[in-house]
C-alpha cells in the first residue's frame, strides 16, 4: 500500500499500471525465451552476469514501450 500510495502521487493510477504491466511482459518474455533456448549459460562473474542480465532486460523494456501507445 505505501509503494502504491507512493507511485499513484507521482504519476496517475493507469499509468502506474501501464508501467507494471509493461514489466510483468518484458519479464514473461525473458522467461519464454529462457524456456525455449536451448544450449549451456556461459560461465562468468557474478557482476558481470548481473550487468548482461540488467541490459538485456532494459532492451526488451525498451522495445516493448517502443509499441505503446502514451497515455493524455
Amino acid at each position: 500500500e505505501v509503494m502504491w500510495a507512493n507511485e499513484v502521487a507521482q504519476r496517475s493510477a493507469d499509468e502506474v499500471r501501464t508501467g507494471l504491466l509493461a514489466i510483468w511482459q518484458v519479464m514473461q518474455d525473458c522467461v519464454v525465451a529462457g524456456c525455449s533456448t536451448s544450449g549451456v549459460l556461459r560461465a562468468a562473474s557474478p557482476s558481470v552476469a548481473v550487468g548482461e542480465f540488467i541490459a538485456a532486460v532494459r532492451r526488451g523494456f525498451d522495445e516493448h514501450l517502443a509499441g505503446v501507445t502514451p497515455h493524455p
